[in-house]
């Protein structure tokens, strides 16, 4: 059996510094002929890619803004296909009502950059994670995800998307949590919750009808202007099946940031706007939380970059506590509903 070598790869922590100058001048011809470099920011955020807006100055005094994201040694060796499935996504959603960058050049064997790297616009705006008003901000993120929800994809476009059900599979699919994980504060009564629902959760996604799943939608991959949202970036996670995981994701991060309050508003307005079903919302509350448990250390440090430096890894873990605790009982609810209706919850069985 032959397998396909896998692109090549820089070590992650060398994704902050900017690509050097040759390589730059190679993009900035590809995306706009007869242009030249003008300046390079490092965008923050980034922690699986690294990302950085350049300026293009050219042909005559005309000004480009683009941002090249190079995917890490870490994402590429999870992911090898990340960038073309990034650049599919954008190249879909260019055409619908969703505040996306625009794709416009793709190396995806990494022969310029020596890692797979995409160029899109730059939209405006940048990240917000300390609002004015924590409920309007809440409200406008459920705006656009409802939007980003009813993107009418063709099926051929979801179909080139990762499964859904690929994530929990791997860590669900077990006699027990995986070893790395199982001694991790609250790891094991998350994951036994998560493991007793799987099977109901998984049979409802085999007959479900797949829609367009962000699969890291947070506050920190958006863009806001003066109180609006303007974009959704980081498309390297997106999947295809049950949008109710871009709710729960981003109901954790809310959370933490702001209280279970903001979370909730958060969860009201998406209903009401999306009209949607919100079903087994604890499962991808629960879910979202075991990445949360896994790398809290990294979300704060992430939060701290956006400029939440306010914000302790302490007071993160508490409120993370309150998410958790909240999310199972939910969930305790619903196990004791559905046993009462139908007998035992189905054990989980090999396929």
């Amino acid at each position: 059996m032959t397998t396909t070598p896998l692109p090549p790869t820089i070590p992650d922590e060398d994704l902050r510094r900017a690509p050097p100058r040759e390589q730059l001048t190679v993009i900035a011809e590809a995306v706009r002929p007869g242009s030249i470099v003008s300046t390079v920011t490092r965008l923050r955020g980034g922690v699986s890619s690294g990302i950085h807006a350049v300026q293009l100055r050219g042909p005559g005094k005309r000004l480009t803004s683009v941002v090249v994201r190079r995917y890490g040694r870490w994402r590429v060796e999870h992911d090898p296909q990340v960038a073309r499935r990034e650049w599919a996504i954008l190249t879909a959603l260019a055409r619908v009502a969703v505040p996306t960058p625009v794709p416009l050049w793709l190396d995806a064997e990494g022969a310029v950059c020596g890692c797979p790297t995409i160029v899109t616009s730059r939209l405006p705006g940048s990240g917000l994670l300390a609002p004015r008003d924590p409920a309007g901000f809440a409200r406008g993120l459920a705006l656009t995800l409802a939007a980003i929800h009813a993107a009418p994809l063709e099926a051929t476009e979801l179909a080139v998307l990762v499964d859904q059900r690929t994530g929990p599979a791997n860590l669900l699919e077990r006699d027990e949590p995986p070893p790395d994980l199982a001694a991790l504060p609250r790891l094991r009564e998350v994951w036994t919750m998560l493991h007793r629902w799987w099977p109901r959760v998984r049979a409802a996604l085999a007959v479900g009808s797949p829609r367009l799943v962000h699969g890291d939608f947070w506050p920190g991959n958006t863009l806001w202007r003066y109180g609006r949202l303007t974009g959704v970036v980081d498309w390297e996670q997106v999947r295809r099946g049950d949008p109710t995981q871009d709710v729960g994701c981003c109901r954790v991060d809310l959370t933490m940031l702001f209280g279970l309050d903001v979370a909730a508003t958060f969860l009201s307005t998406y209903e009401a706007t999306s009209g949607l079903t919100v079903s087994h919302l604890f499962f991808w509350d629960l879910y979202t939380t075991t990445w949360a448990i896994e790398s809290l250390d990294q979300w704060v440090q992430g939060y701290h970059d956006l400029g939440r430096t306010d914000l302790s890894v302490d007071e993160a873990r508490a409120r993370l506590g309150l998410f958790i605790d909240d999310a199972l009982a939910r969930a305790a609810v619903a196990l004791t509903a559905v046993t009462d209706a139908a007998g035992p919850v189905i054990e989980q069985t090999e396929e």
